[in-house]
């Protein structure tokens, strides 16, 4: 493969995963602690809500290891 293409591959791949962390982070973190103030349904269950952060964090550094997997993969010489 030619460098420029392989450095498209590797900028379109990791902008990809980039916008995919970004997506699911924002999402989760939407539904967790949303844009308004708790009213009656959002706080009958919660002795059940648990923290977001723990999972968001895991898929954070999965997501940050797959980058520097990819990054390495491709940079190598052919």
């Amino acid at each position: 493969m030619k460098p420029v293409a392989r450095r498209v591959c590797f900028y379109l791949v990791s902008s990809m995963l980039c916008g995919l962390v970004l997506y699911i982070n924002v999402t989760t973190l939407w539904e967790s602690y949303g844009n308004v103030p708790p009213y009656y349904g959002r706080t009958t269950n919660m002795d059940k809500w648990t923290s977001p952060w723990p999972v968001l964090a895991i898929i954070d550094v999965l997501a940050v290891l797959l980058y520097l997997g990819i990054r390495r993969c491709l940079s190598q010489k052919v």
